[in-house]
């Protein structure tokens, strides 16, 4: 192997608990159907839509980030420019709004796993801030603007985040884990690290990492190396369990991007492809597949969607997007893999054939 593989998990912890409107969601879930996706157009667009029945779909005419499946079977999506939240139907081509609320300096969020919570990040000239928010309790709290990654756990109840340290404290970055609402705060891991980025992909287990490599952390606060790419260029898509991982860096030796593949429990892992980012892969439930977008030519903008296994490596092509490819996750039911195009920045969706 080239690499050396170790275990390690770090969490980050919330410094919140006042309610927050200025910079929060503040937004209820309204479910106001505003008609179909073919509504505001263009005669190009709808071309598009139309001629791709069993391939690619547009699904709506709005600038989209942070996008995820739906619990009723589409796709939420906040609209770039406004905070706007909307749902998609990909079956029945209709779009209805979620929330309203026009959010100032709205960045991007992370979704909790029933849907109903976010953290949501927002600039700020002073440095970018982060805030909860409740869309059952219709309720935002605003982190400490000293927190940098937060994440939900696996069931949705707690949070995990990275606090940068303070003079007062040594300079000792730490990571917490707490209520989301920011009550109930347990520290449990001092660290000098920096540039983390917070996991949670086992209920008891964390994990962040560096630029260059992978770590493990307990609730108890034990630490272990899981991966290292001798690279600053890593990159981590977690399965829907937790219990297997891509992961993917540069090789420095010969520029090259290497796609591999491990399991969380007992530590194998296997080079599966290269020239793919494990950010440019989505998992399927099975936790055997996953979809990959490839560039089809180097410098081109256009992309295979690959389907890979990684029981044996097999490859299959299952379609080609013309406008490119980022972000991508499967729908609830599997049958579309939807994704944002870096040209557009609207949302597809490609048809996954049996």
């Amino acid at each position: 192997m080239r690499l050396k593989v170790y275990l390690i998990t770090i969490l980050i912890s919330v410094v919140a608990g006042t309610s927050w409107y200025l910079m929060g969601e503040g937004g209820d879930f309204e479910e106001r159907q505003t008609g179909t996706i073919l509504d505001g157009f263009t005669d190009n667009d709808k071309s598009r839509i139309k001629s791709a029945e069993s391939g690619l779909i547009l699904l709506s005419q709005r600038k989209a980030i942070s996008a995820t499946d739906s619990p009723e079977k589409g796709v939420l999506f906040y609209e770039k420019e406004t905070g706007k939240v909307f749902q998609v139907d990909i079956a029945n081509k209709t779009e209805s709004v979620v929330s309203s609320k026009v959010l100032e300096n709205f960045l991007s969020t992370v979704w909790a796993p029933n849907k109903r919570d976010v953290i949501s990040l927002f600039y700020s000239p002073n440095g970018n801030r982060l805030s909860y928010y409740d869309y059952d309790a219709k309720k935002a709290w605003a982190y400490d603007q000293s927190i940098k990654s937060a994440v939900f756990s696996p069931d949705g109840n707690s949070v995990a985040y990275f606090k940068t340290g303070s003079e007062e404290d040594g300079g000792l970055n730490k990571i917490f884990i707490a209520q989301p609402n920011g009550s109930y705060t347990k520290k449990i891991l001092d660290t000098r690290l920096t540039d983390i980025e917070m996991f949670w992909p086992l209920d008891s287990q964390l994990s962040f990492k560096t630029k260059s490599s992978v770590f493990m952390l307990s609730k108890d606060g034990a630490l272990s190396k899981f991966f290292d790419a001798y690279s600053e260029t890593l990159n981590v898509m977690w399965s829907q369990s937790g219990k297997k991982v891509l992961l993917s860096y540069i090789n420095p030796n010969n520029g090259i991007t290497e796609l591999w593949f491990k399991n969380t429990d007992f530590g194998g892992e296997g080079l599966l492809t290269t020239g793919i980012s494990a950010s440019d892969c989505a998992w399927s439930i099975d936790e055997v597949n996953i979809f990959c977008a490839a560039n089809k030519f180097p410098g081109s903008l256009e992309t295979e969607i690959r389907l890979i296994s990684t029981d044996n490596g097999s490859v299959k092509t299952m379609g080609v997007s013309a406008v490119g490819s980022k972000n991508l996750f499967l729908s609830s039911l599997e049958d579309f893999l939807v994704f944002t195009s870096p040209l557009d920045e609207r949302l597809y969706a490609l048809k996954i054939s049996n």
